[in-house]
């Protein structure tokens, strides 16, 4: 009822000053002056507002703005639930996104093993390791770890001994990179 009471004083209150403004003036002078006569001296705060008392009709007004209040709730409630609708579709977008990025890693990685086929590693494994290097230092560095890849582990060892130091860190990176089991990124 108090919480009411306020609302209804506010309503009144601005009805009266939006009545007031409406009747014609010859300046703003007389529509303070009007106020003080009205209230029979000084307005305060107090006396511009009307007392509310059990008969006055505020419950009335209550009961009359329920219905457009709850109607306001339900307009605020629907304008949040639209914009967790759309971050939500968003999040999916992302998601989607992500699912064709990593579809694209695997299929990239399913053609770095295929890129070394098992003559080419026969011909690479058999070469003296130290022309062998020199081959692989020369070609795309992704080729070059598919290959050492899939000759013997000492035979690329020595291999990437014989290769300048730089090129064999970016060989070894390759072929770790394609070892691990998750997504890189």
């Amino acid at each position: 009822m108090q919480r009411c009471s306020t609302a209804l004083i506010v309503a009144l209150f601005l009805t009266q000053s939006v009545a007031a403004t409406e009747q014609p003036h010859e300046d703003a002078h007389q529509t303070v002056t009007g106020v003080e006569q009205h209230s029979g001296g000084a307005a305060t705060d107090k006396d511009k507002l009307p007392k509310p008392d059990a008969g006055s009709g505020g419950d009335l007004f209550c009961e009359s703005i329920v219905d457009e209040a709850r109607e306001q709730r339900y307009f605020l409630v629907e304008k949040r639930l639209t914009l967790l609708l759309a971050e939500a579709e968003q999040r999916i977008t992302e998601v989607k996104a992500k699912k064709v990025e990593l579809e694209a890693w695997v299929l990239r990685r399913e053609e770095f093993a295929k890129q070394a086929s098992g003559k080419l590693v026969e011909i690479y494994a058999g070469m003296k390791p130290e022309a062998s290097a020199a081959r692989l230092e020369k070609i795309d560095p992704g080729l070059a770890a598919s290959l050492l890849l899939a000759i013997q582990p000492r035979q690329a060892g020595v291999i990437l001994n014989e290769m300048d130091e730089k090129i064999a860190a970016d060989i070894t990176a390759i072929m770790a990179a394609s070892a691990r089991r998750k997504d890189p990124s």
